[in-house]
């Protein structure tokens, strides 16, 4: 297959369709989750844009696989996330993600969409490296008015930033499983930047299976900065702290992403921006690439 010509390789979105993973999440126990207020998710609410992420897979015999994960609106039609929300290394892309709002907001489900097309990192996918794990969502009609847009800015490269890290949560048993699953929840923390950022990002703010893509917020700007993504171990094997993707760093480029998504749609033609293809699982899916802005 043939290679996007590209001077930094680390500037390339793959683009995918869909129809109608693994967690790595960890309770540290330094800054526990408080349950974000009724008030907050409903309606034009300030987390009313934090949505859910019921992703399908489906596997060699056919069988349906279903993960969660947590996703932030920022436009009419786009959402932002992580993308191993949205491929699992044994059943490849997801065949359908549906994007809804925490269970106790009724709207009759208005605020239920499924996603028709995603653009992802593609050196998460060759590389493997946490700090690629990126991607932006699209919608075929807009979501309504009652979700608030999501603010964010490039991550600030200050060494510590207070922050508030938000998810969802999923699990069948474990700590206070009845009480957080299906609701919004986030926990107060400090997040420790690089002067350069070439990694992720770490925190201390408590997460479980669900909350991967989950909204970091400044405290002092109110924007959302970084998106959750899971955990490292120490050298016992016990989580020893939290990550964070970078925005608009390591070819994390939001703007890029939504052009992409732009040219797909309108079947029109970005001199800034050149097209190939790449082939996973037997397929090939449009792999756009562009120079970093950096």
């Amino acid at each position: 297959m043939g290679q996007c010509q590209s001077q930094n390789q680390e500037s390339q979105g793959l683009y995918f369709r869909l129809s109608k993973p693994t967690f790595r999440e960890a309770l540290l126990g330094t800054n526990p989750r408080e349950i974000c207020s009724k008030e907050d998710i409903q309606d034009g609410g300030s987390c009313s844009g934090i949505v859910q992420v019921e992703a399908e897979f489906k596997d060699a015999e056919g069988w349906h696989h279903i993960s969660h994960g947590t996703a932030n609106v920022f436009d009419d039609q786009l959402a932002m996330t992580v993308a191993h929300n949205l491929y699992h290394d044994k059943f490849g892309f997801a065949v359908s993600i549906r994007l809804y709002r925490d269970d106790r907001v009724d709207n009759g489900g208005m605020d239920s969409h499924y996603v028709d097309a995603a653009v992802i990192n593609h050196q998460w996918l060759s590389k493997r490296s946490d700090k690629y794990d990126f991607a932006v969502l699209h919608i075929p009609t807009r979501f309504s008015n009652g979700i608030r847009r999501m603010g964010y800015e490039k991550t600030p490269t200050s060494l510590t930033i207070d922050v508030e890290i938000y998810g969802f949560a999923y699990r069948e048993s474990g700590f206070n499983a009845e009480n957080f699953t299906g609701s919004l929840h986030y926990s107060n923390s400090l997040v420790h930047v690089a002067s350069e950022i070439g990694d992720l990002l770490d925190h201390e703010g408590d997460t479980e299976p669900g909350a991967s893509g989950g909204a970091v917020i400044s405290t002092a700007t109110g924007k959302l900065i970084a998106v959750h993504i899971g955990f490292t171990k120490d050298e016992s094997g016990k989580p020893a702290i939290n990550h964070a993707v970078a925005i608009n760093h390591n070819g994390n480029d939001v703007e890029m992403f939504v052009r992409i998504l732009a040219i797909i749609d309108t079947a029109s033609v970005d001199p800034n921006i050149s097209r190939d293809k790449v082939r996973f699982h037997g397929k090939d899916y449009p792999l756009f690439s562009w120079e970093r802005a950096e």
